[in-house]
């Protein structure tokens, strides 16, 4: 890659201005037309309405990453409601099994046991927690949807744009040296 142009691309950039300067003289001096005035004007609208199009179907906030960022937040919610439900019902399962350790605990001093497990003991007899994956899988649902959302999209698009700048400033240096 060279810093310099060559004489082809300085011609074609020359008649590129000198055609954009010969629009504008000619809308300049058709702008007191009043047939031109009106067309010119519903261009502009029609201009207006075809970037507000060009954003709803593009970009970050586009049909398409709203959809799929709606998609990511109902998988999000999915697994939270995956790692609840297995919550609940360990919750459930241990407060079954609890309250028939209390009514036998219960049996035994009315029968005259003095002697009683210790509560650790029956505290670790209880099933445990297994929710590891269930968490990781929560987790990784739940930061697939921030990535997804308008603001995370424009983000990385300012980032990717930010990283091609230093890529091309250092093409230009390393062509220079």
């Amino acid at each position: 890659m060279t810093k310099s142009k060559t004489a082809s691309d300085r011609l074609a950039a020359a008649k590129l201005a000198l055609l954009k300067a010969e629009e504008a003289a000619a809308r300049e001096v058709a702008k007191d037309n009043p047939t031109i005035e009106a067309l010119s004007e519903f261009l502009d609208s029609i201009n207006a309405e075809i970037n507000v199009n060009s954003r709803l179907l593009n970009g970050p906030n586009s049909f398409e990453n709203r959809l799929n960022s709606i998609r990511k937040r109902t998988e999000w919610i999915d697994a939270q409601m995956s790692l609840t439900n297995a919550q609940d019902e360990l919750l459930r399962s241990r407060k079954i099994i609890l309250q028939a350790h209390i009514s036998s605990l219960a049996n035994a001093v009315a029968d005259g046991a003095t002697e009683l497990p210790e509560v650790q003991t029956v505290l670790d007899s209880l099933p445990q927690p297994a929710f590891a994956q269930l968490i990781e899988d929560e987790n990784t649902a739940k930061n697939a949807w921030k990535e997804s959302t308008p603001a995370a999209i424009t983000a990385q698009m300012k980032a990717d744009k930010n990283a091609a700048k230093v890529v091309d400033g250092q093409d230009l240096e390393e062509a220079s040296a």
